[in-house]
Order: structure tokens, then C-alpha cells, then sequence
């Protein structure tokens, strides 16, 4: 099982597999439909959801480590209040 250390690493992992998504409705698009435009408001739409998930999560991570001090998802755990 392949485990992030870090919010950092869960951030960049969420990021991939919304690219991947969108890279598959692409592709599912192109060899299925005959209008392109469908796959690519599809995509549209998940870099959009893509940004405002970065915005949200960047600013979590700001705010946990602000209070924590630490970038670890286990020792953030480990020291509630």
C-alpha cells in the first residue's frame, strides 16, 4: 500500500487522479462521440473543480501548520487539542 507522509504528497496524488479523469473523458469522447466539445466541457469543468479543491486544501495545510508547526499527517494526529 503506497502512503503519502505528508498533505503535500495527498495533494499532489488528488491532482493526478483529476487529471487522469479528465485525460479519460478525453479519450472516451474522441473514439465515441462525433462532437469534441462535449469531452472538453467535461475537462473544463474538472479543472475547475481541480483549482478550487487546490485552493481549499492549500489553505488547510496553511492553517494546520500554522497551529502544528508540523506537515505530518500522523504526528497532526498525535497532537490534538
Amino acid at each position: 500500500m503506497i502512503q503519502h507522509r505528508s498533505f503535500v504528497g495527498m495533494l499532489i496524488s488528488a491532482e493526478l487522479v483529476l487529471n487522469s479523469a479528465a485525460l479519460n473523458f478525453m479519450a472516451f469522447n474522441r473514439f465515441t462521440a462525433p462532437d469534441p466539445a462535449v469531452g472538453q466541457v467535461f475537462t473544463l469543468f474538472i479543472m475547475g473543480i481541480a483549482a478550487a479543491e487546490v485552493a481549499i486544501a492549500i489553505s488547510m495545510v496553511l492553517a494546520v501548520y500554522r497551529r502544528y508547526k508540523c506537515d505530518d499527517p500522523d504526528n497532526v494526529h498525535e497532537m490534538k487539542h
